[in-house]
C-alpha cells in the first residue's frame, strides 16, 4: 500500500521494477516533476516524492519566508555539528544540512524558471550551472583551505555559504512574486 495515495488519488502507481530481487516491485510517484523514473523502496512505501515534507511546507508558506528558515536550519545545524566536534554531532549536522538544503535547491530552480522577462530554460540552466560550479569548485576550495589550516576549519566554509543563501533567499524579488500552488 502506498501511504502517499492519501495525498492524491492518482499520486502513486505500482511499477514492476525489480530492486535486488525479481519478486519485489517498486512504487513510484507518477506526477513527480523531479524524478519520475527513479524507483522507491519496496512496498509498503510512503511514496516519498509525493509526500516530501518540503512539498507540504511550500504549499502552506511563502517561499521568501520559508527558504531563509530552511537555509538557516542547514547553517546552524552544520555549524553546531562542527563546533561540538564529535563524530555523532557532525553526522547530525550533515543531516540538518541535507534537510535544510533539500528544500532550498528545488525551490530556487523553480523560482529561476518563474522569472517573467527571461527565457525559462536559460534561467534554470544558469542557476543549475552555478550549482554545478559549486560542486566542482567547492571541494577544491575546501581542500586548499584544509591544506593551509585543518579540515575542521575548512568545513566552516559550508555554513558561511549556506548563511549567504539564507540572506539571499530572504531578499530576492523572484521568490516574493512567485505564485504558489
Amino acid at each position: 500500500m502506498c501511504l502517499g495515495a492519501s495525498l492524491s488519488p492518482t499520486c502513486c502507481a505500482k511499477v514492476p521494477r525489480p530492486i535486488g530481487l525479481p519478486s519485489i516491485s517498486a512504487t513510484r510517484c507518477t506526477p513527480c516533476p523531479w524524478s519520475p523514473d527513479l524507483p522507491m523502496p519496496p512496498t509498503p512505501s510512503p511514496c516519498w516524492p509525493c509526500g516530501f515534507p518540503g512539498n507540504r511546507l511550500f504549499t502552506r508558506f511563502a517561499a521568501h519566508r520559508l527558504l531563509p528558515l530552511l537555509a538557516t536550519l542547514a547553517t546552524l545545524g552544520f555549524a553546531a555539528g562542527l563546533v561540538i566536534g564529535r563524530p555523532v554531532s557532525v553526522l547530525f549536522g550533515f543531516a540538518l544540512l541535507g534537510a535544510g538544503l533539500g528544500g532550498v535547491v528545488p525551490m530556487i530552480l523553480s523560482a529561476a524558471g518563474a522569472v517573467g522577462n527571461v527565457n525559462t530554460g536559460k534561467a534554470v540552466a544558469a542557476v543549475a550551472g552555478c550549482g554545478w560550479a559549486g560542486y566542482v569548485v567547492g571541494p577544491v576550495l575546501i581542500g586548499a583551505i584544509a591544506s593551509s589550516t585543518t579540515l575542521h576549519t575548512a568545513l566552516f566554509l559550508i555554513p558561511v555559504l549556506t548563511g549567504t543563501v539564507a540572506v539571499a533567499t530572504g531578499t530576492v524579488k523572484a521568490l516574493r512574486h512567485r505564485a504558489t500552488g
